[in-house]
């Protein structure tokens, strides 16, 4: 069997785009304050998972945990043990 996967981090937090958003006001400070701001986070919440591509079988989503360095040890034990079957 022939196995492609990757892994792909998520951002959890939606990027602002100002250019989304309009209000039109007499007086910037007719808008309350609540809506003049966009609150930004230092460190976003991420989620890494990996996805695999098998022919004619399914091979689920693998979330990988908080922290973990994926190499050649961690990938067969943690995410091809549990997905593939021998």
């Amino acid at each position: 069997m022939v196995l492609f996967s990757d892994e792909k981090i998520f951002g959890v937090e939606e990027k602002v785009n100002a250019q989304n958003d309009h209000m039109y006001e007499v007086a910037f400070e007719d808008i309350t304050e609540n809506l003049r701001t966009a609150q930004r986070f230092q460190s976003k919440s991420t989620e890494m998972v990996c996805a695999g591509a098998p022919y004619k079988v399914k091979f689920p989503l693998v979330f990988i945990e908080q922290g973990a360095k994926v190499n050649g040890e961690y990938y067969v034990h943690k995410i091809l043990d549990g997905a593939v079957k021998t």
